[in-house]
């Protein structure tokens, strides 16, 4: 009776073990994907000549899977742009255009 109970106790403990464990993996996982999106939709920006123009002031940032842009741009056609491409990485489930129009 007594090693039936320590393997049980020893199966809840593994297991809670595990359940705890697993969203600090699934977070980390996460983090990364982000910094991914991150990274794919800075180098669509990058590539663009309109956006490397002065003055131009663009912060992108991920947050579950979610793409916040944020800055300023001279003009509203390079706000507009920026929303444009940045909504072309295929992992990014939503782009938020925050930039703001207007002089730095």
């Amino acid at each position: 009776m007594k090693s039936i109970h320590l393997f049980t106790t020893l199966g809840i403990a593994l297991a809670l073990t595990a359940t705890l464990s697993a969203p600090r993996a699934l977070a980390q996982s996460d983090a990364a994907a982000d910094g991914a999106i991150t990274a794919e939709v800075a180098a669509i920006l990058a590539k663009e000549p309109m956006l490397r123009a002065e003055p131009v002031d663009i912060l992108v940032r991920t947050v579950d899977q979610v793409t916040y842009l944020r800055g300023v741009v001279d003009t509203e056609l390079q706000r507009r742009t920026a929303g444009i491409l940045a909504r072309k990485a295929p992992d990014a489930k939503k782009v938020i255009n925050e930039i703001a129009v207007g002089n730095l």
